[in-house]
């Protein structure tokens, strides 16, 4: 792994504790705490800012929500596109489990990365009606079976057991938006450690889940997942880091709006005019949802919400979405 791609996981790893500890007592973040609570073992990770001795799966969960609530977590779009930094909620309790040290965490890291972004590469799995956790499954499972040291027959029947029973659909970011829009990437690391840990322990997943009958082809169309061998991980270097905590396709508009603020009085303003691309308005501005939010899912993938929001306070934070600025 090159030094680069080494100071890339880093980063990643720091931004995303900052993530999970700006959410740390958000609502959603301590109703996972409370319910991962409820899952104790010996054989256990940790959740964190609280206890250990949970369950992997559980922390990888709870953990997986912090993480992603305020909507600051990196993001990858190529043909489609998510937020890769997920699967280190995942990531972090294989490491636990398998005692692993620094090195080996950035590692799965590295190629849990790889794994996600290059489907965002190979296929727009959402335009299929798919959700990001289709990939961030399968980039959690192997990178956590890495880490707990599965052989090769293993991580076949983690990918099996990965995608097999957990096809999300894109369903989760249409319309008005709910709380499961930032618990859906936790759920993706607590299914993928888990697929691991049914595979570690001797469970077997369908033989050909990508290219048998009803498998992932025949539901998202043939497809090719471009990982190459023998060529270290590098696309964690080139996803992008937010600014703020809003959808990435309104973060450029963002920081118009917060140039402009003090080129004229606000209170004059009678209209806004917004040139985007197509993609930030079929996330942004696409229904009735993102035009009047009344959720603080909805509101953050609001261009409209965004941009006014941005005028008025001169600042978008943790803040900014609350009900009483909806």
């Amino acid at each position: 792994i090159s030094a680069e791609t080494v100071a890339a996981c880093k980063l990643r790893i720091l931004d995303t504790l900052g993530c999970a500890a700006g959410a740390y007592d958000h609502p959603v973040a301590v109703a996972a705490r409370r319910l991962a609570s409820r899952y104790t073992m010996d054989t256990s990770a940790t959740i964190l800012g609280g206890p250990g001795g949970v369950a992997p799966e559980m922390a990888a969960f709870a953990n997986g929500v912090m993480l992603r609530l305020l909507d600051l977590s990196d993001t990858y779009r190529v043909t489609s596109g998510g937020h890769p930094s997920d699967i280190i909620a995942g990531v972090l309790a294989a490491a636990e489990l398998g005692a692993r040290d620094g090195k080996s965490l950035i590692t799965a890291v590295a190629v849990g990365y790889e794994i996600y972004c290059s489907c965002c590469d190979g296929a727009d799995l959402n335009a299929q009606g798919w959700d990001q956790p289709v990939y961030g499954v399968v980039a959690v499972a192997l990178a956590a079976g890495k880490l707990m040291g599965l052989d090769r027959d293993q991580m076949g029947h983690a990918v099996a057991l990965a995608l097999t029973p957990n096809m999300a659909m894109f369903q989760t970011r249409q319309g008005e938006l709910s709380n499961w829009k930032g618990c859906a990437g936790g759920n993706a690391s607590r299914n993928g450690v888990f697929a691991a840990l049914l595979a570690q322990s001797g469970f077997t997943g369908p033989p050909a889940a990508i290219e048998g009958k009803f498998g992932l082809w025949d539901n998202a169309g043939k497809f090719d997942w471009p990982l190459e061998i023998g060529k270290p991980p590098y696309r964690i270097a080139r996803t992008d880091v937010k600014c703020f905590p809003v959808c990435y396709h309104g973060q450029s508009a963002a920081w118009a709006a917060l140039g402009l603020r003090d080129q004229f009085d606000v209170a004059d303003v009678e209209a806004i005019h917004v040139d985007t691309y197509a993609v930030a308005k079929g996330m942004m501005a696409n229904a009735p949802s993102r035009w009047a939010p009344e959720t603080a899912e909805s509101a953050d993938h609001s261009l409209p919400y965004v941009v006014s929001l941005a005028l008025l306070d001169g600042a978008i934070n943790a803040g900014s979405f609350a009900d009483a600025k909806l």
